[in-house]
């Protein structure tokens, strides 16, 4: 089903939806409804590009967070700007298979480093990847090539890893708060590509966010 616009009703509450799935995780993460006296939000599922905030030793060039210090980790990092309630994920495309990245999803931001994230893909320098959950080392799952996307993505409370859309690892830890991407790096000049957040996203307004963060419903222009 391509891309549509359509309205609820809600004066203010605008949906651009893909898909009556899409719709539906809307329904259940409780934004269509009478209490929301104005919002906006963006459903989608092809994604969106993420807007990085909190950047620690990082510059963004395009589509890639590029690592500007020196080798270590908890020395470079970044956040998004976007958040999701309920379902959703975060993903990249891997460009060179020489560097230690991670990405995942967390519900805040504490920290640059790679264990303050609390659902992540490490991708390896020997073309392998593994996942870490709060800094706890889950195992290795498969390995990588160039060019392949890598997600982390909520359904429900349950976090997946993906690689090209198949599942490498289901995690034990279940989810239920709203979620950012977090991201850190490890090496030099190790980039994160094209990272995309999918699902239903709160606008980039720290108010609104943090209105979000608290409230099922909430007041946004």
């Amino acid at each position: 089903m391509g891309a549509e616009l359509g309205t609820t009703g809600i004066q203010g509450l605008t949906y651009y939806i893909k898909s009556a799935t899409v719709k539906a995780i809307a329904i259940l993460s409780g934004y269509v409804d009478s209490t929301v006296a104005s919002a906006s939000f963006t459903i989608t599922t092809s994604g969106t590009p993420v807007v990085w905030i909190d950047q620690v030793g990082v510059s963004v060039e395009g589509d890639a967070l590029i690592k500007t210090t020196a080798t270590g980790w908890g020395n470079s990092g970044a956040a998004s700007e976007q958040a999701f309630p309920g379902d959703g994920a975060v993903e990249f495309t891997a460009v060179g298979t020489d560097t230690y990245r991670m990405l995942g999803l967390s519900n805040s931001n504490a920290s640059a480093s790679y264990d303050s994230i609390g659902y992540a893909i490490l991708t390896h320098i020997d073309g392998t990847l593994s996942v870490f959950e709060n800094g706890a080392d889950r195992g290795l799952f498969g390995s990588y090539q160039n060019g392949d996307v890598l997600r982390v993505e909520r359904t429900g409370s349950t976090v997946i890893y993906k690689r090209n859309g198949g599942i490498i690892y289901t995690s034990t830890i279940p989810s239920t708060d709203p979620m950012l991407a977090d991201a850190a790096l490890y090496d030099p000049s190790a980039q994160l590509n094209n990272v995309r957040i999918i699902g239903l996203t709160t606008p980039a307004s720290a108010e609104c966010r943090s209105l979000l963060r608290t409230q099922t419903a909430a007041v946004c222009n």
